[in-house]
């Protein structure tokens, strides 16, 4: 701890005390700012679910809207799971944000031993749950891609969609080739009749 003596205006002499006073803040600070970082990156990884969250089930509720999501049940537990994941996630997100303390994890006042092994066990448990949120986050984006992809991959429906979309098209060439053909009698007919 840095002091400075003011015995005189003019004279200004800094002391350095280091003493069990030092280290005990030294420690407070270091073990404080742990849990800070990863509090914030609990609180960021949730706004980032948030984020997906958001977006996703409002993908999934237009879609449903406006009927693109086929009603087969699997179908719809196919899309709607990262929903839940996601869910998930956000809750392992807010478990490493709620400070807890069961009665093995409290630490006595007056025995440093105890406290400095308490805030190990903190420290050690946010870092776990942290990970997990991480491994949840993850897997709930990828499961937002697989549902995405593997909708349009698995729809039992798709054969009969891409024959459709194939006869309108023949349908739009056959009738702009009519089109094609009426407007080429027309050019005949007036070329034909300005000859004459």
């Amino acid at each position: 701890m840095d002091t400075i003596d003011n015995n005189n205006n003019n004279n200004n002499i800094i002391t350095n005390t280091i003493d069990d006073e030092f280290w005990l803040k030294y420690s407070k600070d270091g073990i404080s700012k742990n849990l800070e970082s990863k509090e914030k990156a609990a609180a960021r990884l949730d706004t980032l679910l948030i984020s997906i969250w958001g977006v996703y089930t409002s993908i999934f509720a237009l879609a449903n809207l406006f009927n693109f999501v086929s009603s087969n049940i699997w179908q719809l537990i196919w899309i709607s799971q990262p929903i839940l994941i996601v869910m998930l996630a956000k809750l392992l997100c807010t478990l490493v944000l709620i400070p807890r303390c069961d009665n093995q994890d409290i630490a006595y006042i007056n025995d440093v031993a105890s406290i400095i092994e308490s805030y190990k066990k903190m420290i050690s448990n946010a870092k776990r749950e942290l990970k997990m949120a991480i491994w949840a986050t993850l897997i709930s984006i990828i499961s937002v891609i697989v549902a995405i992809v593997g909708y349009n991959q698995c729809d039992p429906n798709k054969k009969i969609k891409e024959e459709l979309q194939t006869l309108k098209i023949e349908k739009e060439i056959i009738a702009n080739k009519q089109e094609i053909n009426t407007i080429k009698i027309e050019i005949n007919t007036t070329t034909n009749t300005q000859k004459n």
